[in-house]
């Protein structure tokens, strides 16, 4: 298990590094089998989400909102310009 974290800990920097350099801006993307191919995604659940610079993604803990009697999952997008809201 301790592998597969450092493996993943290293792919998310290889991202950032990548995402980071100006000259890859305009031919950086990926596709669901280039994500589903990393060991720690495997038979996850995938949410692609491209928004604007400085939108905020938040993924409350169902677990944690009693007020509702069945787990409710529910993603929120917040930016300057437009508020999203998934559940």
């Amino acid at each position: 298990m301790l592998m597969l974290l450092k493996y993943c800990k290293e792919m998310q920097e290889r991202l950032r590094d990548l995402s980071e350099n100006d000259n890859n801006q305009k031919l950086l993307f990926l596709i669901e089998e280039d994500i589903k191919g990393i060991p720690c995604f495997q038979n996850e659940t995938l949410i692609a989400i491209k928004a604007l610079h400085g939108t905020t993604l938040e993924v409350p803990d169902p677990d944690e909102d009693v007020d509702y009697r069945q787990r409710r999952y529910g993603i929120f997008l917040r930016s300057k310009w437009v508020r999203y809201l998934f559940t």
